[in-house]
């Protein structure tokens, strides 16, 4: 099943604003609607009609997340409507206290990584939230794809906004997926003790 991850924004109520952002190295990711949430444009190119999805939102228990949740929450219903898929769990929350520490951390992860099953298909925004939450989340699509049968990452998405004095010049939506597959390869080249890792590196920087 495709699961949709996404991390709740922190901004506080009226600061969270929508753009239509211009998608960078991957047009199937460009979306010419308004959104607050850069997860949208992923969900907009790849969930199909009459299809089931997932979709987990992650978010540092606060008003602001709360507030900004019941946005995503009506965002993904008016896509879900246009487009035709359904998500019978509705959106599923992942939370944890806004003075975590590594142990609250660590619980997040063990609920994130009981939502993933064999043959999901992974989708991510690393946008918002706190840094530790968002790593955690990165660290939980990992181990899906390392550890279960058929998992994969398909896209991660970045939302950036580009401002001079202040003033929005431009949003843009990356797709980082790369950064991931980086990752992976250069763990599986420490794995294998490869002698020269950085040229291989190159070599497939070069060829991408």
């Amino acid at each position: 099943m495709k699961i949709f991850f996404s991390m709740t924004p922190l901004q506080a109520p009226g600061s969270l604003q929508k753009y239509v952002y211009q998608a960078v190295d991957n047009p199937v990711l460009q979306m010419d609607e308004e959104t607050a949430f850069p997860i949208m444009t992923a969900l907009h190119a790849f969930a199909k009609p009459q299809e089931e999805v997932r979709i987990i939102a992650i978010q540092t228990d606060i008003e602001n997340c709360r507030e900004n949740l019941k946005k995503f929450e009506k965002e993904v219903k008016e896509m879900s409507e246009k487009i035709g898929f359904t998500y019978p769990h509705g959106i599923e929350v992942v939370s944890a206290p806004a003075d975590a520490g590594v142990r609250s951390n660590i619980e997040a992860f063990q609920r994130l990584i009981e939502l993933v099953h064999d043959n999901d298909e992974m989708y991510a925004c690393m946008t918002y939230g706190v840094k530790p939450l968002s790593q955690i989340m990165i660290m939980a699509i990992q181990y899906a794809y390392r550890l279960l049968d058929n998992a994969s990452i398909s896209c991660l998405v970045y939302g950036r906004i580009d401002r001079k004095d202040r003033e929005v010049k431009g949003a843009y939506v990356n797709d980082m997926t790369a950064l991931i597959q980086l990752d992976e390869i250069t763990r599986l080249l420490a794995a294998n003790k490869v002698k020269n890792p950085r040229a291989v590196i190159e070599q497939i920087i070069s060829e991408s």
